[in-house]
């Protein structure tokens, strides 16, 4: 029998691609009122992911994900829940077309701190349970993200050690061929709109009496918007 993967935009196939396919978690019924719960958490996470509307019960068992969307590149076990790959991640399809999405459109100065301005941007209100962030160091939102049933992953770094495993190293290098198409779609509307490149007026980013955005947040809307217009900087072909 030949699998095809559930996921938009992609075609992988088991009978002409060499790669590995993963069915769509069943409820388990068999082992206790815990495990029933966490398998429906977990089914319903990889619909969320797979997003197909045309979906239904009778095809759930003949549903497959390829390894392309997972970390790496395996589905974890149902109660690793703090694995990425608790659920799909990666090149979900639903995102391409308009990958970049401005979370907010107010503004902050260049003091405020990251956990400050992840927790009020409205950053938060768009994730999906199964969602990975992929964050910098110093990033403390942890707890923040884990409400929303998502996770975060940092790279490993080497402090207080003279190396990194070859465990970490191979993690960091899987997160770091993802984070690079995200540094490619920020870049790309910092250079297209150079008016984001600057130091702007207070004024610029200052909430006007009677209105609920400020005047560059309302920019970096638009910026985004015309972005999401052209075509993608990720190929899937």
């Amino acid at each position: 029998m030949v699998n095809f993967c559930a996921m938009m935009v992609c075609s992988n196939r088991s009978d002409r691609d060499k790669k590995s396919f993963f069915r769509l978690p069943t409820i388990i019924t068999s082992q206790g009122e815990q495990t029933k719960q966490l398998s429906e958490k977990r089914q319903q996470a990889w619909l969320t992911a797979i997003s197909q509307k045309d979906l239904t019960e009778k095809s759930y068992p003949h549903t497959r994900v390829c390894q392309d969307h997972f970390i790496s590149g395996h589905a974890s076990k149902l109660y690793d829940t703090n694995n990425p790959d608790w659920a799909p991640s990666l090149l979900l399809g639903y995102g391409t077309s308009s990958p970049t999405t401005p979370a907010s459109q107010k503004t902050w100065g260049g003091r405020v701190s990251d956990k400050h301005l992840t927790e009020n941007c409205g950053f938060l209100n768009n994730l999906l349970p199964g969602d990975v962030v992929f964050a910098n160091h110093g990033f403390k939102i942890k707890s923040s993200v884990g409400l929303m049933c998502a996770e975060v992953n940092i790279p490993a770094f080497s402090k207080g050690r003279k190396q990194l495993s070859a465990v970490d190293v191979e993690k960091t290098r899987k997160i770091a061929s993802v984070r690079i198409h995200v540094e490619r779609v920020i870049g790309n509307v910092r250079q297209k709109y150079t008016t984001l490149q600057d130091t702007v007026l207070i004024d610029f980013v200052t909430t006007q009496e009677g209105e609920t955005d400020s005047l560059m947040g309302k920019i970096g809307l638009i910026c985004c918007a015309l972005c999401n217009l052209g075509t993608s900087l990720i190929s899937f072909d």
